[in-house]
């Protein structure tokens, strides 16, 4: 027999809802470690490219490198937070989707459609998991 907490739910009740797979929370996670890994493998490519280079603007190069960098490392940890359940990781997720599917537009309509649309539904898709209502009572909204 399981005692109940403070809010009248019963202990062993509420640790089996947390250890529950919830399959839009996992689909974020999997979908913000892909974003990770796919902008780790951009970095990697942006460095080669940069220490290869005959001719280039060193600071603006870096910069870019370390822009691909640090968007790969706040992908990995929010898909981190996410896996553990942290709920404050849900809002910095989305706000940082909204900031990329900005760029997407401008691909599309500049003439990198193929991948501003490839870029606009992994964004979408990715705010649709973290925004299900089943995301939500995971992390406990």
């Amino acid at each position: 027999m399981s005692t109940p907490d403070s809010a009248g739910t019963p202990t062993a009740g509420r640790a089996l809802a947390e250890s529950r797979p919830v399959p839009t929370l996992r689909a974020a996670v999997l979908l913000l470690g892909a974003q990770s890994a796919a902008l780790v493998g951009i970095a990697l490519w942006l460095v080669y490219a940069e220490l290869t280079a005959t001719e280039a603007d060193d600071k603006l190069a870096w910069a870019v490198t370390g822009s691909a960098a640090i968007g790969a490392a706040l992908f990995g940890l929010y898909a981190f937070g996410l896996a553990r359940r942290w709920p404050l990781v849900r809002g910095l997720a989305v706000g940082t989707e909204l900031i990329v599917l900005a760029p997407a537009y401008y691909m599309i309509t500049g003439g990198l459609a193929w991948l501003g649309v490839v870029i606009a539904v992994i964004c979408l898709a990715t705010m649709g998991a973290l925004i299900a209502p089943t995301t939500s009572r995971a992390l406990g909204y």
